[in-house]
């Protein structure tokens, strides 16, 4: 690891692994090859799903946030929906979401995400009352 060129480690006693994550070129010109990784992302995702949704939220999220990951994304296929989390001193803070076929600058991102090709075909979910 090059400490020299800002680069912040990962707390080794701390191992979660997102399922997608994401660095700044201006920061890390060049992917990280190592496993475990011990470069902090500046962007986590992790896709929900029923096994899983509860360790991703109750755990993962807040880790990411206490490491200094400065966004985390909760993507729920089964609802179409994407959370986007901002770290504020060391907590998750939900500061954007997004639905279906919406298209939305999502931090960290500069630019519109389309949402419609993130999605399986299948039922739309159901509103709640």
């Amino acid at each position: 690891m090059d400490r020299g060129r800002g680069r912040n480690p990962v707390p080794m006693d701390r191992l979660a692994v997102p399922d997608l994550a994401g660095w700044r070129v201006e920061r890390v010109a060049d992917l990280p090859d190592e496993n475990p990784l011990t470069l902090l992302p500046d962007w986590c995702c992790e896709i929900l799903s029923p096994r899983t949704a509860r360790d991703d939220r109750r755990l993962k999220l807040p880790l990411h946030a206490e490491s200094g990951v400065p966004w985390s994304w909760l993507v729920d296929p089964t609802l179409r929906l994407v959370e986007v989390y901002q770290t504020v001193n060391g907590v998750p803070a939900l500061v954007a979401t997004a639905l279906e076929r919406e298209s939305k600058v999502l931090p960290p991102f500069d630019v519109a995400i389309s949402l419609e090709g993130f999605w399986l075909p299948g039922p739309e979910p159901s509103e709640s009352p």
